[in-house]
């Protein structure tokens, strides 16, 4: 895999996980129609926090077959869906990588 798709399916991934992480951090789960306004505030609100998350995951290259931040990037993988508002996040360590199981 090449450096150029190696950053777009990473920049893909980070913008899935904000809109997920975003929607997941804001307190209604299902809102009707008219809870829009709520929600769209909510997510306003928590925008620079949901940048930081971003920021952050992007600051810590994770690649368990060349042995680059392995096991730490399934770690802040697990705590970033935790905060984002998964109910479980677990890290499952095997002999060859870890990987994280929602």
């Amino acid at each position: 895999m090449t450096f150029a798709s190696r950053f777009i399916t990473r920049q893909t991934l980070a913008v899935a996980f904000a809109a997920f992480a975003t929607i997941g951090g804001a307190s209604h789960t299902y809102a009707a129609a008219n809870d829009l306004p709520d929600i769209r505030l909510e997510i306003t609100k928590r925008h620079d926090e949901a940048v930081k998350r971003l920021q952050d995951w992007i600051a810590l290259p994770s690649i368990a077959a060349e042995n680059r931040n392995y096991p730490a990037g399934a770690e802040s993988m697990a705590k970033l869906a935790r905060d984002a508002g998964f109910q479980q996040a677990t890290v499952i360590n095997s002999e060859v990588e870890s990987f994280v199981d929602r």
